[in-house]
């Protein structure tokens, strides 16, 4: 990667400003920068994943498969070799995604995302209110907790949310009980809530055809009788209200749905990551 100096994610406005990219992701910026957040939410989740792989990419991790591979063939043991011969693939392919970024590509990344969400895009604002969009890697540890971007995403994720339930959008209320399981970035800021997070997990039931298909909140303690039944009566409500009373299919379509539930690090950006909708349609 080339060593252009980091870009500030709160500074980041226009194509001028910012670092070179390769052109395939220079022309997602300049569309980014002319109002598609489309093209900004597809351009931050690359550049969001790249920075959170940046340690396999190195060429020092690149050579030590290379040799685990060579020692293991040399002994005679060809599933380590295999598996080395695996991991090498991988380092070489996620290298060849992500060639031509500047330094901190997680940076840029989240400011497009952040600023795709911002402007309605319904993908960019689940990877990013999730917390996907702060990224996290070994080299750069927990860096958004000292340069404001944390304070920035916590003063913005829940509302940003809330709204994505009232505007009937299954994947924020998927969203929001993965993070009252404490799996995801979210948990650190939501208050604790347990009428609202049954609320919320009754509510997934009921938006998911078949039931048993969405994920469930990790009851550590069984709900009363009483709040059972408030919980079952609010989600019902919040179902009519915003929803409609409408089912969602389990399936492929699920996936789009949780977005933060993927493994960049393993999958990379998945093809249907920012799709373009404003709201589930």
């Amino acid at each position: 990667m080339s060593r252009t100096a980091p870009a500030d994610p709160m500074r980041v406005g226009t194509v001028v400003d910012a670092p070179r990219l390769p052109p395939e992701l220079d022309d997602l910026r300049i569309r980014a920068e002319s109002g598609d957040h489309v093209a900004g939410c597809r351009l931050g989740a690359r550049l969001v994943y790249c920075g959170s792989v940046v340690e396999a990419t190195s060429e020092r991790v690149i050579q030590f498969h290379r040799d685990i591979e060579e020692r293991a063939s040399q002994a005679g043991d060809l599933e380590k070799a295999n598996r080395a011969a695996e991991s090498l693939l991988r380092s070489v392919e996620l290298a060849r995604h992500c060639q031509g970024l500047p330094e901190r590509p997680d940076l840029l990344g989240y400011h497009y995302l952040r600023q795709a969400a911002l402007g309605g895009n319904a993908d960019a604002i689940i990877l990013h209110a999730s917390g996907s969009s702060l990224g996290t890697s070994m080299r750069h540890g927990w860096d958004f907790l000292r340069d404001g971007r944390f304070d920035q995403w916590r003063s913005e994720a829940p509302a940003m949310l809330q709204k994505q339930i009232e505007k009937g959008d299954p994947a924020a209320v998927l969203a929001l009980v993965k993070a009252y399981n404490d799996s995801t970035m979210l948990a650190w800021i939501l208050p604790p809530d347990p009428d609202r997070a049954y609320a919320l997990d009754r509510l997934a039931e009921m938006l998911i055809d078949p039931p048993g298909h969405a994920p469930s909140l990790d009851m550590r303690s069984l709900p009363t009788r009483a709040q059972f039944a408030g919980a079952r009566e609010t989600a019902r409500e919040w179902h009519a209200t915003y929803f409609g009373g409408r089912k969602y299919a389990s399936g492929p379509q699920l996936q789009r749905l949780v977005p933060p539930a993927r493994d960049w690090r393993d999958e990379g950006p998945a093809s249907d990551t920012c799709t373009g909708a404003e709201s589930w349609p």
